[in-house]
């Protein structure tokens, strides 16, 4: 059956990879709009090889109704590339506005952002800016884009300036992102939703198994070099072993060497470490064998929007945080709600007084405390039902 597809959904992301699955695909298949959604995504070639993550994608595309169209992601020649995949995003505008009367685009973070923008020159439509974090600040903060080159950093921000001011409703991941829009950017409050990076309730479950059966169990998720620091990871991790017997797990594919190098510069036991490989679809079975999910964001203007995917995964499985300060909405919730531990001094002094925390978080009813607390508030249920009050306020407009 057809439906009228009155939202178009742009994604730069791949929606046959585990970003795009966990945080695009799942949020608009839960949505109540999902019929009336148009996805764009852009697609690696090499993606379409693997059959069996094809038929489950689409399995949840056509389950719930959505239309998807992609491109081919390029990155050979980098700007042109961009610039190109701008143009192709402007140009699908313009036929599928035409063709569906489309009502609303929602594009998330900003190459996607840049297109909407543009294209809002020439056609009338409701904008959704899925802005994330703070993106630019981001690539050069992580040190992906030279920072030497400060010149592209001031005309990609007047960029981000001008997305922000013709977006007709935000999304960002923190309060204080919100904050810094209002007062910074002059944006309008009421306009900006907080929607911080939710998982699927569904797939992360609490379980009673361990990883190590005889130490403390901590784990860290995901790319490290980029936007965490290993250097206070392992760090902590030393002198946490001092006191408590305590093995930890690189869930990571990308970075094994840079990860190994680094546990041998801080003399880390062979045997107390290990760096594993584990597809997106089978992390939910490793990470609640573990005691405490860890990570040390690095520091930075970023970090008043971020909210990594990890802490809905880690606390929907029962699992706590340890971490530093990152933004005052985040602290905020870990220390009101007692979902973890925040450490900033990585010294002697500081372990031990966090020793009593550790072996409080410990006791099997944290777990369910912990998990109850993600499913109000970092679920997809959460997520969609958020989502949801926007589409129907541009919608029924």
């Amino acid at each position: 059956m057809s439906y009228p597809k009155k939202i178009i959904y742009i994604t730069y992301d791949s929606v046959l990879e585990p970003l795009g699955q966990s945080q695009v695909l799942k949020y608009i298949s839960k949505s109540n709009y999902n019929k009336n959604i148009l996805l764009l995504s852009f697609e690696k070639e090499k993606n379409f090889f693997n059959k069996k993550n094809l038929k489950y994608t689409k399995d949840i595309i056509n389950d719930a109704n959505i239309k998807w169209e992609y491109f081919f992601y390029s990155n050979k020649f980098w700007i042109l590339s961009k610039i190109i995949d701008v143009l192709k995003i402007i140009f699908f505008i313009f036929k599928k506005k035409i063709k569906h009367k489309v009502k609303v685009i929602h594009a998330r973070s900003y190459l996607p952002g840049f297109a909407v923008y543009i294209s809002k020159f020439f056609i009338n439509t409701k904008f959704i800016f899925d802005m994330r974090g703070f993106w630019i600040d981001e690539r050069f903060e992580w040190s992906i884009w030279s920072n030497k080159n400060i010149f592209n950093f001031k005309i990609l921000k007047q960029i981000e300036k001008k997305i922000i001011k013709s977006s007709t409703k935000i999304v960002v991941l923190s309060k204080d992102a919100k904050e810094i829009l209002t007062n910074k950017f002059k944006y309008d409050l009421k306009n900006i939703s907080v929607i911080p990076t939710c998982a699927d309730e569904n797939q992360f479950n609490i379980s009673k198994k361990k990883y190590w059966r005889n130490e403390l169990n901590i784990c860290h998720l995901g790319t490290i070099g980029t936007r965490y620091n290993i250097d206070l990871t392992l760090k902590f991790y030393k002198l946490l072993n001092k006191h408590i017997k305590t093995k930890i797990l690189f869930i990571n594919d990308k970075e094994k060497t840079f990860i190994k190098n680094n546990c041998e510069k801080y003399r880390i036991n062979k045997t107390n470490y290990e760096i594993k490989n584990i597809k997106y679809y089978d992390v939910h079975n490793t990470i609640n064998n573990f005691d405490f999910s860890v990570f040390f964001p690095k520091k930075g203007y970023f970090i008043n929007g971020f909210f990594p995917t990890k802490i809905a995964e880690s606390l929907l499985s029962g699992v706590p945080i340890i971490t530093s300060k990152i933004n005052n909405d985040l602290d905020k919730r870990i220390s009101k709600n007692n979902i973890g531990i925040q450490i900033d001094q990585i010294n002697e002094e500081n372990i031990i007084r966090i020793m009593d925390n550790i072996n409080n978080f410990k006791k099997n009813n944290y777990k369910i405390k912990l998990r109850d607390y993600a499913l109000k508030n970092l679920s997809l249920v959460f997520a969609k039902s958020k989502y949801d009050i926007i589409y129907n306020l541009l919608l029924e407009k």
